[in-house]
């Protein structure tokens, strides 16, 4: 087999299946496990996301979408030079990865046809199922299989430890400027993990919300997991873009010094197995330290009330 991944989150389940030799292209953004990034890069950008603020960031994805023009693209002679016989791209989000119309005319391109795995999970059950779906088409159905009821029994530990305790509210941040609210499986993940998501959606599309909307509801937690952001990325954009605001500082997460910011790639906007295998387990130590060990700094990082001063 010769696998291309067109993103992370399928990167680093052939990884978990133990097919990293036969993973021969990946995206740009494939970090994970280490050895990803060693592999070809078969996609790109012509834009700097690593030093541009959110706004500016946000301004130029809603030109491309709005103009029908892709945020990456895909290096076609690499492709072909790499003759994939599998070829695993997503249709859940133009923003996150290489589209499927630009797959589709890379593969019409080739002479020999890869077969084409697509993802789109939209809640947690269905990234289970696309990892099964992977395996199978990969030929580690039984590997995907132990991997999947691995992932379910640590999900089943901490929901029986969260079942019964008394929700706090949170609002998890999966953009700064402008605020979008959490959707996807992360509502999900939160109440898993024994809390209630105040603006968020499951199984619908990450939205648009005002800083009015959240000092409405007032949550008692706030996770900022915006995607594609560094831990140290995020607590810059933190600062440059909120910790002066007064509105935002009357919160009462701020009041109580319940301001985190977790690494929203690794654990919470991709839909890989760490999602499940630690993003939810995290939420878990946020929301009810009581019951579970804090977060290490690795995990998430507190902001302090003298942050916001």
């Amino acid at each position: 087999m010769r696998i291309v991944s067109t993103l992370p989150t399928a990167t680093e389940i052939i990884y978990q299946l133990g097919l990293g030799s036969s993973l021969v292209g990946v995206s740009h953004e494939c970090n994970y496990p280490k050895e990803a990034s060693k592999k070809p890069r078969v996609s790109k950008v012509d834009f700097d996301y690593g030093t541009a603020a959110s706004s500016e960031i946000d301004d130029y994805v809603g030109e491309k979408m709005h103009n029908h023009h892709s945020l990456y693209q895909l290096k076609d002679e690499l492709v072909t030079a790499l003759a994939p016989t599998h070829l695993i791209t997503q249709k859940l989000c133009d923003v996150c990865a290489v589209t499927p119309n630009d797959v589709q005319r890379v593969i019409k391109s080739l002479t020999e046809k890869p077969e084409l795995i697509t993802l789109n999970p939209t809640n947690l059950e269905e990234i289970l199922k696309d990892i099964l779906m992977v395996g199978s088409s990969l030929g580690r159905g039984k590997e995907a299989i132990e991997l999947v009821e691995k992932l379910r029994s640590k999900i089943e530990q901490i929901k029986l430890k969260t079942h019964k305790l008394q929700r706090k509210t949170i609002f998890c941040v999966e953009w700064i400027d402008p605020p979008y609210a959490s959707g996807h499986w992360i509502p999900e993940m939160v109440d898993i993990a024994g809390g209630s998501e105040v603006l968020g959606w499951k199984g619908k599309p990450s939205r648009k919300v005002s800083w009015e909307d959240v000092l409405k509801a007032d949550p008692e937690i706030l996770v900022f997991m915006p995607c594609g952001f560094s831990l140290e990325k995020t607590i810059l954009e933190i600062r440059n873009c909120l910790s002066k605001d007064s509105a935002f500082r009357s919160l009462r997460a701020i009041r109580n010094i319940q301001v985190w910011v977790v690494d929203g790639p690794s654990y919470f906007n991709q839909s890989g197995p760490r999602v499940l295998a630690k993003g939810v387990e995290i939420l878990a130590k946020i929301i009810h330290p009581e019951v579970f060990e804090s977060p290490t700094k690795a995990e998430a990082t507190k902001l302090s009330s003298t942050y916001f001063l």
